[in-house]
């Protein structure tokens, strides 16, 4: 599940994610608007533990709150990430 904040945040034109699967099972990791609207689908990730960092890039995205979300069949976790234009 997310290892950390996500970084910088606020942020402007990129943020870091880091995340891990470690129920055993695969997950998504996607980005959502403070609507819920699913803004960037950004990565499948494996089952297999290993700490990732993905950057995520809100070009063209209006400043805002959106929320980083990792989800797997049993458990969502979220991060929330401020962008500021």
């Amino acid at each position: 599940m997310p290892r950390s904040a996500p970084w910088p945040n606020p942020a402007n034109d990129r943020v870091l994610l880091r995340y891990a699967s470690r129920d055993g099972a695969p997950a998504s990791l996607s980005i959502y608007n403070v609507h819920g609207r699913l803004t960037t689908h950004v990565a499948d990730v494996p089952a297999d533990g290993i700490i990732r960092t993905t950057p995520w890039f809100p070009d063209g995205r209006p400043g805002g709150v959106y929320f980083a979300v990792l989800s797997t069949g049993s458990q969502q976790i979220s991060r929330k990430i401020i962008v500021a234009r």
